[in-house]
């Protein structure tokens, strides 16, 4: 991979006492072997926070395309 750049909009997102997260549309563009590839998607956030401080607990990528 020579190159990847990612595109995003944030879509929405929740928080309830310690536990939170996010999902966000995005386009991911690489190039591999000299060949783009572009992929419209999702991304999904995870977050907690622990002793004050807010963590990524997962992180996900789905595609829509």
């Amino acid at each position: 991979m020579t190159y990847e750049h990612l595109s995003y909009e944030m879509g929405f997102r929740n928080v309830e006492g310690s536990s939170g997260y996010a999902v966000i549309s995005g386009t991911l563009t690489v190039t591999i072997k000299g060949q783009s590839v572009v992929r419209a998607g999702t991304l999904a956030y995870t977050f907690a926070n622990r002793d004050g401080v807010w963590k990524i607990e997962a992180q996900a990528w789905g595609r829509t395309s």
